[in-house]
């Protein structure tokens, strides 16, 4: 039961940033850092790219 527990919080965080990434993309921003981002800090990155100005 332990490790469905790491799957999921992997899944989560997978698609986190993945979500994250495309949200970046499409402001015109890099898609790369900001999976990367997602990957490190989750919700935190979401929320910040989604508050950014396009460029």
């Amino acid at each position: 039961m332990e490790g469905l527990g790491f799957i999921f919080g992997l899944i989560l965080l997978v698609s986190i940033a993945t979500i994250t990434m495309k949200i970046a993309q499409e402001k015109g921003r890099s898609s790369t850092l900001w999976f990367i981002l997602g990957i490190f800090f989750g919700f935190l990155a979401l929320i910040v790219i989604a508050f950014l100005p396009h460029i």
